[in-house]
């Protein structure tokens, strides 16, 4: 069968498994090819097909919300822990400019 697309022999191939949700069939998508994918829970892709007939699966894209820095402290805990790293950091003496 001629491919109107080449396949990357170096990435390991994944088998799916597809079961019958109602009156449709759905899919187990693995993690890691999900995060490769860039999809989550809610994603939404569309099915297009090859000149020869194969089916490709293409996400779609949508627009990363915008969070305000109000809204990033917002979610900051009121403590955290310093690793010893960033502890002895913070116990440093300044070197040049920096106060």
């Amino acid at each position: 069968m001629s491919r109107a697309f080449e396949i990357d022999e170096s990435r390991p191939i994944t088998e799916i498994k597809f079961r019958k949700t109602g009156g449709s069939l759905s899919v187990i998508w693995p993690s890691a090819n999900a995060a490769a994918l860039h999809v989550t829970d809610g994603s939404v892709a569309k099915i297009a097909y090859t000149k020869t007939g194969e089916q490709v699966i293409i996400p779609m894209t949508q627009a990363r919300r915008k969070y305000s820095l109000t809204e990033l402290l917002a979610e900051m805990p009121d403590q955290v822990d310093l690793s010893k790293d960033h502890a002895a950091w913070e116990q440093m003496r300044p070197v040049g400019n920096e106060i």
